[in-house]
């Protein structure tokens, strides 16, 4: 799981393009040893923020490696404390490494 912020004191961070992301994308990381893993995009969505901390599909266990992408849905509600109800998640499975 990699969670990052959409805009941190009203200006686009990290994760400001994450909601054009579409599914079959693909997502590249690279681990601790140097080696670049390749995931492509399974979903994209917006769930509850309350939802997503105990969403099976973001901490739950797995059949394959996989990852989670979780940054605030920035087209959502904004709520006490100025910060959004919703999340973006983008799922992705591992395809190469």
């Amino acid at each position: 799981m990699v969670a990052g912020h959409v805009r941190a004191d009203g200006v686009p961070d990290v994760f400001a393009d994450l909601a054009s992301t579409q599914v079959g994308e693909r997502v590249r990381v690279e681990d601790e040893h140097g080696t670049e893993l390749v995931y492509t995009v399974t979903e994209v969505r917006v769930a509850d923020k309350d939802d997503v901390m105990v969403d099976p599909d973001v901490w739950g266990p797995a059949e394959r490696s996989r990852l989670a992408i979780v940054t605030c849905d920035d087209s959502s509600v904004v709520e006490e404390g100025n910060h959004f109800a919703g999340n973006l998640i983008v799922e992705a499975e591992l395809t190469g490494g």
